[in-house]
């Protein structure tokens, strides 16, 4: 029964050509969250200090970092050792080593050397927190002519290329909308048809239909991670340092959201535009704006931050990000992948108990 179920669907999927723009509500809501998430500018950057000097010349040089709100201590360190740990785990996104004779050679006039290290997952916050840096470095005097000279180590994406950061961000994309808006408009398209009712009469059970409606889209889903990782990998030579099997069981994790939230969206809709409308409206629009995709998360308004731990592809970026460019496995990323969990269970439970064979 469930083998014929997934044959019709896909015959159904296949077959189904529109497509649908929303033009009313959703250019009037892009509008309202880019005034205020579309923000370029890099505000409280997370940062790591790792003061070997322990001079008061050390500490008035580092202090200057917190005066205005470019930057955030997330943590003072007294060996680089532990920098990696900061980074790699996304608490920081910048350390600042000030190395062991500062304070002396401040005093002396002389020429000081001081290491920088950042995260270069995303080349806009790496080039201004750099320039932000140089800024205050260039700027600073200790009552001498000494000079503050920076010496800097760009880890996981060294040239500072977007397409680094943002092809990653696609395929978390692309499968979102592919998978919600599947599933969403099919189950509408069964009313639209009047198949639904048929269905109904059938001695098919109500978990054979949801599965009917999203393996199909989940394989679909799957089949999208493969073809555009290979795009971004062979065509946009964006480099591919974590594991081919974790990325594709992340992509699982995160379908139980996405496949959810569009069984949810398919329960509430009468008819496939307005299920389109709807998947665009309140999943798609923001997603992309407010889960770090585009605009730093850090730089949004207080408010707006809190929202995006609601947003499962807020936790999906994090972790084809880092498969992708630092190639960080379950030991660094199993908070998102359990998070994930958490709320696409939450998700499918809910739009589980509101699917009704009958309609």
């Amino acid at each position: 029964m469930l083998i014929s179920l997934l044959k019709k669907e896909f015959l159904q999927i296949f077959r189904d050509k529109k497509n649908l723009v929303p033009v009313i509500v959703a250019p009037i809501l892009q509008l309202i969250v880019l005034g205020y998430a579309a923000n370029l500018d890099v505000r409280h950057l997370p940062v790591v200090f790792c003061d070997m000097d322990k001079s008061v010349e050390s500490r008035s040089y580092l202090d200057r970092f917190l005066q205005g709100d470019y930057f955030r201590k997330v943590a003072e360190i007294d060996s680089m050792e532990k920098i990696d740990r900061y980074i790699d785990n996304g608490e920081a996104d910048a350390a600042i080593i000030v190395p062991f004779g500062f304070g002396k050679k401040i005093e002396k006039g002389e020429v000081c050397n001081v290491l920088v290290i950042l995260n270069g997952t995303d080349p806009n916050v790496a080039t201004l927190g750099m320039s932000y840096i140089v800024q205050i470095s260039s700027s600073y005097r200790a009552g001498r002519e000494a000079k503050v000279i920076l010496k800097d180590r760009i880890l996981y994406n060294p040239e500072l290329k977007s397409k680094n950061f943002m092809v990653p961000g696609i395929l978390c994309t692309v499968l979102m909308i592919i998978t919600t808006m599947l599933t969403a408009t099919s189950v509408v398209r069964e009313k639209e048809s009047g198949t639904i009712e048929q269905l109904a009469v059938t001695p098919v059970k109500r978990y054979q239909i949801i599965l009917g409606k999203m393996i199909p889209a989940a394989i679909l889903g799957i089949m999208d991670v493969v073809l555009v990782s290979l795009v971004a990998i062979y065509l946009f030579k964006v480099p591919f340092r974590g594991s081919y099997i974790f990325l594709l069981l992340s992509s699982l994790a995160f379908l139980l959201s996405t496949l959810g939230m569009g069984l949810f969206i398919s329960t509430i809709s009468d008819t496939q535009g307005q299920a389109m409308m709807t998947v665009s409206f309140v999943v798609v629009m923001p997603s992309i704006y407010l889960s770090g995709f585009i605009f730093p998360i850090d730089s949004m308004p207080k408010a707006f931050q809190y929202i995006t731990y609601a947003i499962p592809l807020r936790y999906f970026l994090d972790i084809v990000r880092g498969i992708f460019l630092k190639g960080a496995g379950f030991d660094i990323l199993w908070r998102d992948i359990i998070l994930l969990l958490i709320i696409g269970s939450l998700k499918l439970t809910f739009s589980t108990l509101r699917f009704k064979k009958r309609w």
